[in-house]
């Protein structure tokens, strides 16, 4: 991986020795508009808006190292980090790569799938997962693994813990996030459509997520938070799904029905919800951050601005 003074001089177009002036500036305790105030000759003259991305993307890297390492030594920490998953992660350029990486290892609360394992109902998981073909019928291969006492007290509801484990471990969200956010909508409705309230024009709103703009999101999270709009990220489930079952999917087997369920499942309860707090996130972080820039930006102009005498 490159390092972070390298990355920042690729991104913002500037030589390697006015990044590294910027940074030893900033790890100095100066401010950005000190610094392009009064280091110019430092700099090479790097402008205000220049500064404040460096500065911003310097901020975000340094966070990002700093994940890395926490996640690399709590996995280590579990006996579970290999080479190739070292490398995986030491290569990610997004925070939310490194939690998808991180997610199958991060210590969970009790859930469905858990419970399965408990219940010793993991051998059948992995048959699924594998599409074990010698088989006949999976059914048969969850009758000896019945639990009456773990709650499973029959052949069916076997093969569903079974297929609650597959639907936890079923990953696939990187894919996915990158599909809803070019295709998916944000869907907005009234909480109360016969209230009169600042945000009647969101009473039945929607936009593509690709194309929403700032302030309109701002203005959503807004009425959500006063608990006057109900707000969804909206997708093609048929399509997620479809999409998870071409890259999952070997042909139609003994085990292809159980783990289309399990894929539907996983998607809907588990994938989908997490890929809409991922993006809502990233809408408000970027709103935000704009919103933030600008009123710096209006600030600066307004304090740089000669007094009015009189």
């Amino acid at each position: 991986m490159p390092s972070i003074q390298t990355t920042i001089a690729r991104e913002l177009n500037l030589t390697a020795a006015q990044v590294a002036a910027v940074i030893d500036l900033v790890d100095q305790g100066n401010t950005i508009p000190f610094i392009a105030r009064y280091r110019k000759e430092a700099t090479g003259g790097i402008d205000d808006a220049t500064l404040r991305d460096l500065d911003e993307r310097l901020t975000y890297l340094r966070n990002l190292e700093a994940r890395k390492d926490e996640v690399l030594r709590a996995i280590e920490e579990q006996g579970k980090l290999t080479a190739d998953l070292r490398a995986k992660i030491d290569e990610a350029t997004v925070m939310q790569r490194v939690e998808d990486l991180y997610k199958p290892y991060r210590k969970k609360r009790a859930t469905r799938a858990s419970k399965a394992r408990d219940a010793g109902l993991e051998p059948l998981a992995l048959l699924i997962l594998a599409q074990d073909r010698s088989a006949k019928d999976p059914l048969a291969v969850a009758s000896g693994l019945v639990n009456p006492e773990a709650g499973y007290p029959t052949p069916e509801d076997a093969l569903q813990g079974a297929q609650d484990i597959v639907a936890e471990v079923v990953e696939h969200v990187a894919c996915l996030r990158a599909a809803t956010k070019r295709n998916g909508a944000l869907s907005v409705e009234a909480v109360d459509a016969s209230e009169k309230t600042v945000y009647e024009a969101y009473y039945d709103f929607s936009e593509p997520l690709s194309r929403i703009p700032n302030h309109r999101i701002l203005a959503v999270n807004r009425g959500e938070k006063e608990k006057k709009l109900k707000v969804k990220v909206r997708t093609d489930a048929d399509a997620a799904i479809s999409q998870l079952e071409r890259r999952i999917l070997r042909g139609d087997g003994p085990f292809a029905a159980p783990l289309k369920a399990a894929i539907a499942d996983g998607y809907k309860r588990l994938i989908a919800p997490s890929v809409e707090r991922d993006l809502r996130a990233e809408l408000t972080e970027r709103a935000e951050t704009d919103a933030i820039r600008v009123f710096a930006k209006n600030t600066e102009n307004l304090l740089q601005q000669r007094p009015v005498r009189g």
